[in-house]
């Protein structure tokens, strides 16, 4: 991981953290919070993705091949008959 992908990653999972108080913090005196709800509904998703962005450039950087196997293998691995 470099080391602006490990700052963006630190500071993602701070404001991953923010956010959930905010949704747990009523928006006015009275009222109820938002709740665990809205935020695995609203916002999880979009923290998600901005994860998988960072993820997605350290897999295609240590592994530029893919996650495929290579032609053959899957033959060689086959069980004999029995």
């Amino acid at each position: 991981m470099t080391e602006p992908e490990a700052r963006a990653r630190y500071h993602l999972m701070e404001a991953f953290k923010a956010l959930r108080e905010v949704a747990d913090t009523p928006v006015a005196p009275g009222s109820e919070p938002l709740g665990p709800g809205y935020f695995v509904a609203f916002i999880a998703p979009h923290t998600d993705a901005l994860f998988n962005f960072l993820a997605r450039r350290i897999l295609e950087r240590e592994r530029p091949e893919g996650w495929a196997r290579p032609e053959g293998a899957a033959q060689e691995e086959q069980l004999p008959p029995s």
